[in-house]
């Protein structure tokens, strides 16, 4: 019953209102079973366009319902189709909230059209910037995590990964970063180099 009241909420309250109604959905997504009809209900689009209107005031609480809901499958399906990608890679160009985006685009980047839209939106280079500028090294993993899934779903990125691993980008995190961002660095490496090997053996 609380529900559809958040989401007209969502949809045309004050900036307060609305952040208060994506707060609230935050809580109430802590159960996947509400996880599921907050998905359902057409929660997604809603905070997604409340994301991207960036409001400072709102944008925890909204990344944060966004992040909790899309830990199930169906709802990252539906986040992906109604332009999470997009907007999230915009505000994270813009160095906007970037940890928790990051988090919520590492979550996102299971979905095989998620990769297609960062791929078609320049994510690569983005990722790339993030990795070189940041000193976290959570956000290092989810941007290596993240380049890994495109390496391996999406042969045209190759060309860009290959010029950037001659600035050492991947091969210092597959050295000094997190083990899972060793893994996944290397991962992408072994790959290039597979890839350079059959072009020269070509």
């Amino acid at each position: 019953m609380v529900i559809p009241l958040l989401m007209d909420a969502l949809r045309s309250g004050t900036i307060e209102t609305r952040s208060n109604a994506a707060a609230a959905l935050f809580t109430l997504s802590a159960l996947d079973s509400n996880k599921a009809l907050i998905g359902k209900s057409g929660a997604l689009k809603p905070l997604i366009d409340l994301l991207d209107e960036g409001h400072p005031l709102a944008m925890k609480d909204v990344a944060s319902a966004i992040f909790s809901l899309c830990i199930i499958h169906e709802n990252k399906a539906r986040a992906v189709r109604d332009g999470a990608v997009r907007v999230i890679l915009k505000k994270i160009t813009s160095r906007i909230h970037v940890d928790e985006l990051l988090a919520i685009l590492a979550m996102l980047s299971t979905s095989q059209k998620a990769i297609e839209d960062m791929g078609e939106l320049g994510a690569v280079p983005c990722l790339f910037s993030i990795i070189r500028e940041t000193c976290c090294a959570r956000n290092k993993e989810n941007c290596i995590a993240i380049l890994y899934t495109i390496c391996f779903s999406d042969r045209s990125k190759w060309k860009e990964m290959r010029e950037e691993s001659t600035h050492h980008t991947i091969s210092q995190l597959a050295q000094n970063g997190t083990s899972r961002a060793k893994r996944k660095a290397s991962g992408i490496l072994e790959r290039l180099n597979r890839v350079i090997n059959l072009t020269h053996t070509a």
